[in-house]
């Protein structure tokens, strides 16, 4: 029997606990060196099929037995999480003295909980930086959706929880840092097809996963549920959906289309008025369906409603002017604008403004007071004036066919006198020639150019033809010679105005 003698040296603190067995013939001295808690450890010393145990604090001298020797040093467990791990074992040939020390590893190492069991592989016991690694995708079995979506769900690594933290890294591997009781949690997501289209207009749509662990037990449930268990089954529940859809600017549940629960409710809107920035707008007239105003209408199959809208211009005029007896209104495209505005715009004595023609969108229009314009586009309407002078016709003889009336200022103005020959007396033939403008201006024809207000003068002239044949039948070349210089004298005096 070999006796252990003890002895103590003082406690050297490090992260690895270090071992030393010093043989020494018959004695031998083994050393423990580590931290704190693992400084106080059982050895087993082997040899011959007998064991001797030995506890060593730090250092401590043994006799060893001559031959093979193994020293096997022993696990010791500090609390439920904790424990004073040795890191190899020493196998000795004892035949003298020992020169050179064996040195026997100890280790802090503590529990780790590793889940799901089966997905994620690591040490349970560690210490300092550990890699664990996980599944990053399993098939698990699904039950309960339609056709199209499969008998199986995707399990699939999402993030991981270390100590109950969330570290988003979906990387199937991770490094943690084990400095204490550990918890280290793979995170998987289960997805099912969140769609299973029928056709351009039905489809099956996930409601939600329910999760079961082994034992049946519900352990989560969504559209994709988080998992931490494994293995488990699944049940989908889909619903059957239907494309909902209008035209912009309408909407239905705030969107031009959506894909809505069979027996659900869609709300159809749609303004009354839409405007653009160029004087245009759309303006409501109702639904394809019918429908005057919003509505609402249960889903019970594919669904489009589109809304019927006008497209009006602004048409803008002038003042005085209007349209459709407004100074502005907006119009449906390809309607017809009456346009109207007083021919006099004002007046002052013999001089007074007159409404000339419309001026659309720049260009000359309709020169009448009440005009119609089609509508195709936005239209700014004005228009252009005239001036116009009060005139007056007047003739020594006969009646002139125009007596007074308004003029444009620079129009021509053509006034005939009836009769044009006049006998005042016979055998004195008066003739029509023209007029006499207000300022001095004779125009030779019924025709007047208008340069102002006043009275215009008919111009006659006599005829000498009728005096030169009375003359001639009274025979005499001598009297003939002097009623024509009296003819020219009497002539002078009527073209004068006289």
């Amino acid at each position: 029997m070999t006796v252990a003698v003890e002895t103590w040296t003082a406690v050297k603190f490090q992260r690895l606990a270090i071992g030393t067995v010093k043989i020494v013939d018959p004695v031998a001295t083994i050393e423990i060196s580590g931290p704190e808690p693992c400084v106080n450890e059982t050895i087993d010393v082997v040899s011959g099929g007998t064991t001797f145990t030995y506890r060593v604090s730090n250092t401590t001298q043994v006799l060893l037995p001559v031959g093979s020797v193994s020293i096997i040093p022993q696990y010791r467990y500090l609390t439920d999480y904790s424990r004073c791990a040795p890191l190899n074992n020493i196998s000795l040939s004892i035949t003298g003295n020992l020169q050179q020390p064996i040195v026997v590893y100890y280790q802090l190492q503590y529990r780790v909980s590793v889940n799901p069991p089966g997905l994620v592989s690591g040490p349970t016991w560690a210490s300092g930086t550990t890699i664990y690694a996980a599944q990053p995708d399993v098939k698990v079995l699904m039950f309960g959706g339609p056709a199209g979506a499969g008998n199986t769900a995707d399990m699939a690594l999402d993030h991981w929880l270390i100590n109950g933290t969330p570290v988003n890294i979906p990387a199937p591997s991770i490094a943690v840092k084990i400095d204490g009781p550990t918890s280290v949690v793979a995170v998987y997501r289960i997805n099912a097809p969140s769609v299973v289209q029928i056709n351009s207009t039905a489809r099956w749509a996930l409601v939600y996963i329910t999760a079961y662990d082994q034992f049946g037990n519900p352990v989560a449930s969504g559209r994709s549920p988080y998992v931490t268990t494994y293995p488990v089954t699944t049940t989908a529940y889909y619903v059957l959906q239907y494309l909902v859809s209008t035209r912009w600017p309408a909407t239905v549940n705030g969107s031009r289309s959506i894909w809505a629960d069979q027996g659900s409710y869609a709300a159809f809107a749609a303004p009354g008025i839409y405007y653009f920035d160029n004087a245009t707008r759309l303006y409501f007239r109702g639904w394809s369906n019918g429908e005057s105003g919003n509505f609402t209408a249960q889903v019970a199959g594919p669904m489009s409603v589109d809304p019927i809208y006008s497209v009006q211009y602004l048409v803008s005029v002038k003042a005085p002017g209007t349209v459709d007896g407004k100074p502005s209104a907006w119009l449906d495209r390809g309607s017809t604008a009456t346009l109207n505005i007083p021919s006099v715009l004002n007046s002052s004595g013999s001089v007074r403004t007159a409404f000339a023609y419309w001026v659309v969108n720049g260009r000359a229009g309709p020169s009448t007071p009440t005009a119609q314009i089609a509508v195709s586009g936005p239209m700014n309407v004005t228009y252009a004036t005239k001036t116009q002078y009060l005139v007056t016709f007047q003739s020594k003889y006969g009646t002139p066919a125009l007596t007074q009336t308004w003029a444009d200022a620079g129009s021509a103005v053509t006034v005939d006198v009836t009769p044009p020959q006049v006998w005042s007396p016979p055998p004195l033939l008066y003739e029509f020639k023209g007029w006499q403008a207000p300022g001095g201006q004779t125009f030779n024809s019924p025709a007047v150019v208008i340069t102002g207000p006043g009275a215009y003068t008919a111009v006659w002239s006599l005829n000498p033809i009728p005096i030169i044949a009375i003359a001639a039948a009274a025979g005499g070349g001598a009297g003939a010679f002097i009623l024509i210089r009296r003819r020219r004298a009497a002539a002078a005096e009527v073209e004068a105005g006289a």
